[in-house]
């Protein structure tokens, strides 16, 4: 019996504090902060301590060892992400876990504040958490997840499965996500990002060598931050170029990729002189960005460049979408010629909104593999963030999971997806 349907909540995100011009300053910390509404900061650092594995189940805030623990790797799982949405039968659909569980340690909330107990909010059914009758757990209202339009209108957000329908942009989907650990004794079946630091000669010297390496994560909101429960970066608006700090203030704090792969490199590398800087901008596509690389990434002086374009364009061909990162590839390289690349390809959005359904994501994906093979001129190599996500579907994951605003944006989950394959990729 589903439990009766909270009010909706729309989650504003407030960008702060425009700058009045564009820095090129890099980070030299990451920062775990909370809510996208520019409250002030928390302060703190991730525990350099190693934790024992006692206590890692009961941790309810970042750290940067679990948060980076691959999640094809090991046999324990931290925190992996499931939602719970109702459907319009009454029935309550979840995803699975992408292991078989052979000892549940911890449930929790997505924010990791609340414990929930097994067989008062929950049993576990093979690979899938089931709610009680009166479990604690509260599923995502169809109603909330996607509403009746008043008028029977239809636009971009309207549902694939019914046009009457539109599936809403809604943060609070996070309330209706648990944070499971468990243990697991079978092996990941899809994709093991391989290292291609051996196509970025340059940084792995730099990195191996402890030398100063500036990179420049370039990219739509997914790189900006978005929805990354601990974000504290300074992006750029689409229109006007400018940096805004955009923070957060919300358990566990997690943030955003960019912070996650530089505290990464920093201690698989040992040393801090690593620096980032975020131009990541909400609805930008790849041609935003190359038009603007000559103003945005050149005078950053990048020594690498994480180009991450992609949700804002699904239908885009490969073809497309590949030269328009060649282009700012070219443009980098005119001013930069030691820089180096990788190229993120996308993780899928909601497909029960049309606009998604039928994307051309993977067609990007390989689009990329083959500029890497054919521009020998460029150091290039790839994270296959996209793949990445589609093994998470094909181990019983779905969409309900692993978004943070129910319709194109990751939520802590995802983000870690995203660092541990890019760092994965750099060797980290």
């Amino acid at each position: 019996m589903v439990k009766s349907m909270k009010q909706f909540t729309a989650l504003m995100l407030i960008a702060a504090v425009l700058l009045g011009a564009v820095s090129c300053q890099g980070k030299t910390s990451g920062h775990p902060g909370g809510d996208v509404s520019g409250q002030s900061e928390t302060s703190g650092e991730e525990s350099t301590e190693k934790i024992p594995e006692e206590e890692k189940v009961t941790l309810n805030t970042f750290d940067l060892g679990i948060f980076m623990e691959k999640y094809w790797e090991g046999s324990t799982v931290y925190h992996e992400s499931i939602g719970f949405v109702e459907d319009n039968d009454g029935s309550i659909r979840s995803g699975e876990l992408m292991y078989m569980p052979d000892s549940i340690l911890s449930v929790r909330s997505s924010d990791l504040q609340q414990e929930y107990q097994e067989g008062a909010d929950y049993v576990v059914e093979g690979k899938r958490i089931v709610l009680t009758e009166n479990s604690a757990i509260q599923p995502f209202p169809n109603e909330t997840y996607s509403p009746h339009y008043a008028d029977s209108k239809t636009d971009w957000l309207k549902c694939s499965k019914d046009s009457t329908r539109y599936i809403a942009v809604d943060g609070s989907v996070r309330q209706h996500q648990i944070a499971v650990t468990y243990t697991h004794s079978d092996s990941w079946t899809g994709t093991i990002p391989q290292s291609e630091i051996d196509r970025l000669p340059k940084t792995k010297n730099k990195l191996e060598n402890k030398e100063a390496l500036n990179i420049v994560f370039y990219g739509d909101s997914i790189t900006a931050g978005w929805e990354a429960s601990g974000v504290d970066e300074y992006p750029l608006d689409v229109n006007t170029l400018q940096e805004f700090h955009f923070t957060s203030n919300t358990p566990p704090y997690c943030p955003a990729w960019a912070s996650l792969v530089t505290q990464q490199l920093r201690k698989a590398y040992g040393y801090d002189d690593i620096t980032y800087v975020n131009r990541g901008a909400g609805g930008s596509y790849s041609v935003w960005g190359k038009n603007n690389a000559a103003a945005l990434v050149n005078p950053c002086k990048p020594d690498l460049v994480v180009i991450a374009f992609g949700m804002n364009q699904v239908g885009t061909s490969g073809k497309d979408i590949a030269a328009d990162v060649l282009s700012i590839i070219q443009t980098v390289a005119a001013e930069n010629p030691d820089c180096e690349y990788v190229i993120v390809s996308c993780m899928e959005a909601n497909t029960e909104c049309a606009s998604f359904f039928g994307h051309q994501l993977a067609a990007q994906e390989k689009a990329y593999y083959d500029l890497r093979d054919k521009e020998t001129d460029y150091a290039i190599a790839i994270a296959p963030v996209h793949t990445m996500f589609a093994d998470l579907y094909a181990n019983g994951k779905i969409y309900i999971d692993i978004t943070g605003n129910n319709l194109n944006h990751p939520n802590d989950f995802s983000i870690r997806m995203y660092a541990q394959t890019i760092a994965a990729v750099l060797g980290a």
